[in-house]
C-alpha cells in the first residue's frame, strides 16, 4: 500500500511479513517486531490503509484456516491487533468518510461504521457494531470520488444477480448500474471510436453461443 499524502512511503507483504519503504520503493526496512500469534508470515496479506483524520492506518488479513482475522496497526506496521474475524478469508478492503468496507467470497460483506472514537483511531475502537450483509456478495470495492461517503462494487453474478452497483447508506441498499454484462454492447457501458480501450472492446464475446478463443 502506497501513503497517498506521503508517496514514498510504502508498506508491502511477503513471505517474511511486512516491509516498509521510505525512499519510494528503492530500499524495504522488514518489520521484524511484528508479532502475528504464533501464525506463520506467509499466512498474512496486507489489505490496504487510510487516515483517520491525521492518523495513519494499516489493515492486513491473518489467513489463519479455518479461520482468518482482520488486524489493525496504528503505529505505521509496527504492531497489530485483531480487530473482526470470519469463517472465510478477507477479499477487499476500502475506506469511505463513512465507513470501513471488507468482503469476503463466502460469507458476504461487512461494514464498520465510523465514530469519533474511530477517526481519532484510538485503541478502544473497532471491537463492537460490523453490520453484516451475508447476502451481498461483491468486489473491487471502490470509494465514489464525487461522493466520498458512498462506494461502488462488482456484484458476483451469482448470486448478487448483479455487476455493477452503487450505495450510499452502508450498504442498506443498492442502485444498480450494471446488471448484467449484455448491457456493455451498446449504452453508457459501451466503447465509444476513442475509448483507449477499444481494441479490448472489440474483443467482446456477448453473443449466445460465442467462444471467446476464436477472439
Amino acid at each position: 500500500w502506497r501513503d497517498p499524502i506521503n508517496p514514498n512511503n510504502i508498506w508491502i507483504n511477503h513471505a517474511t511479513g511486512v516491509s516498509r519503504s521510505q525512499d519510494g520503493g528503492q530500499t524495504f526496512t522488514t518489520l521484524n517486531e511484528v508479532s502475528y500469534s504464533g501464525a506463520s508470515p506467509y499466512e498474512v496479506r496486507l489489505l490496504g490503509g487510510g487516515y483517520l483524520g491525521q492518523d495513519l492506518v494499516l489493515w492486513a488479513s491473518l489467513n489463519h484456516y479455518p479461520t482468518s482475522s482482520l488486524l489493525i496497526s496504528l503505529d505505521e506496521g509496527q504492531t497489530w491487533r485483531e480487530i473482526h474475524s470470519v469463517n472465510d478469508s478477507y477479499d477487499q478492503l476500502a475506506l469511505t468518510t463513512d465507513a470501513l468496507w471488507v468482503s469476503t467470497p463466502f460469507e458476504g460483506l461487512f461494514v464498520y461504521p465510523l465514530s469519533d472514537a474511530e477517526r481519532q483511531a484510538t485503541d478502544q475502537a473497532w471491537m463492537g457494531g460490523w453490520r453484516e450483509y451475508h447476502e451481498i456478495f461483491v468486489s473491487c470495492l471502490t470509494p465514489d470520488p464525487l461522493n466520498p461517503s458512498a462506494l461502488w462494487a462488482c456484484g458476483r453474478s451469482n448470486p448478487t444477480k448483479w455487476i455493477v452497483g452503487r450505495t450510499e447508506d452502508m450498504g442498506e441498499s443498492w442502485s444498480i448500474l450494471m446488471e448484467n454484462y449484455q448491457e456493455a454492447a451498446e449504452g453508457a457501458w459501451g466503447c465509444s471510436v476513442d475509448a483507449p480501450s477499444l481494441i479490448a472492446c472489440s474483443t467482446r464475446c456477448l453473443a449466445e453461443g460465442c467462444d471467446p478463443s476464436l477472439n
